[in-house]
């Protein structure tokens, strides 16, 4: 059961039942990409922890789960508002470590700067 102050309020509108959004903004920052690996270190992707300020709550996500988000925001909204295209998946060098902590921090301030543009 949610706790009162997780609870989202429901009122009838003009044209029926709808949701009262909330009115604090928040911040979502991506940082500390790591290299992962599955079918027993055949496949190699990196990694990206998602943290939102309103809950302080990580998450982990790969860089194809950005990709499916942007790809559905634009079949929903495409038409009606601009979406910004993803930044590269690949910069230079095939996995994080290969790349310069100058570059590192290029790409992060990139990512957080295109996953806070979603959320305005």
């Amino acid at each position: 059961m949610a706790k009162p102050k997780e609870k989202i309020s429901i009122i009838v509108g003009d044209y029926g039942p709808m949701w009262v959004y909330p009115t604090s903004t928040f911040d979502c920052v991506v940082a500390d990409p790591r290299k992962g690996s599955k079918m027993y270190g055949l496949k190699s992707y990196i990694e990206y922890q998602l943290t939102a300020t309103n809950t302080n709550r990580s998450v982990n996500h790969r860089y194809k789960h950005f990709d499916w988000l942007y790809e559905r925001l634009l079949v929903k909204f495409g038409s009606a508002i601009p979406i910004p295209s993803l930044p590269d998946k690949q910069v230079t060098g095939e996995y994080i470590a290969d790349l310069s902590p100058a570059i590192i921090e290029q790409l992060g301030e990139r990512r957080d700067c295109y996953v806070t543009s979603l959320w305005i």
